[in-house]
């Protein structure tokens, strides 16, 4: 990160693979605080995803997650996540195949006591186009947790690891969560699910193709579109 106005900002800068020249710069400052980058990563069409906590005068600190075009560094979409008012980082990154973005950091709920801010695993999944926020899954184990890795297995479920503070017994322990997502909370993790995006708990499936009734534009599969279809 860059210093401005005394506080740090976002720094991400593209360079040539082969000679090492600059390609382009993006910067990002919130409010002339500090802001702290933590991951960056890359989609299978090049365009570039940066987390991390930046600090806001009203919210303390927010996980904020920029995506960048990768061709001019032009920022695409900003995402700004706050829990209530208390701290909450970016943490690390994970693409999906559909180039969706999950972010898993901490976020607390409440302020900080004896040092320590009683901090939550939390788990975010954007929509990698619109970065619309499509869920967030929190877990408390102890007075402090917070992740430090994050990664997609092959049938997409996602694998979050990092640490759990208990305060009573100064202890900390290893903490490793795997979430079978379901992205419509129809019951049916999205690696099974017909229509991941469109509750259908009954996974009705009339023409037998790889999408349910409930999201499937020609349920019948005769080629012609079910709202002009009339059978």
């Amino acid at each position: 990160s860059e210093i401005t106005d005394g506080n740090h900002d976002y720094v991400t800068i593209k360079y040539d693979g082969e000679t090492g020249a600059q390609i382009w710069v993006s910067r990002y400052d919130h409010a002339d605080l500090n802001d702290a980058p933590s991951d960056v990563k890359v989609d299978a069409a090049g365009d570039v995803f940066v987390t991390g906590a930046s600090r806001d005068p009203d919210t303390q600190n927010d996980g904020a997650t920029i995506k960048y075009d990768g061709d001019t560094g032009a920022q695409i979409w900003l995402a700004r996540y706050d829990q209530d008012g208390f701290d909450d980082t970016g943490g690390r990154l994970a693409v999906d195949s559909a180039g969706d973005l999950f972010v898993a950091g901490w976020s607390a709920d409440g302020p900080w006591a004896n040092m320590v801010a009683p901090a939550n695993f939390v788990t975010r999944k954007y929509d990698g186009v619109t970065g619309t926020l499509l869920l967030v899954e929190r877990y408390d184990h102890a007075d402090s947790d917070g992740p430090n890795a994050i990664a997609l297995d092959d049938a997409g479920n996602v694998v979050v690891a990092g640490d759990s503070y208990d305060i009573e017994t100064d202890n900390s322990v290893y903490l490793t969560l795997k979430y079978a997502l379901d992205s419509d909370d129809d019951g049916v993790p999205d690696s099974g699910d017909n229509c991941p995006l469109v509750a259908n708990p009954e996974q009705a499936n009339n023409d037998g193709d790889s999408e349910g009734d409930a999201c499937d534009v020609d349920d019948d599969n005769d080629g012609v579109d079910d709202i002009l279809d009339e059978c």
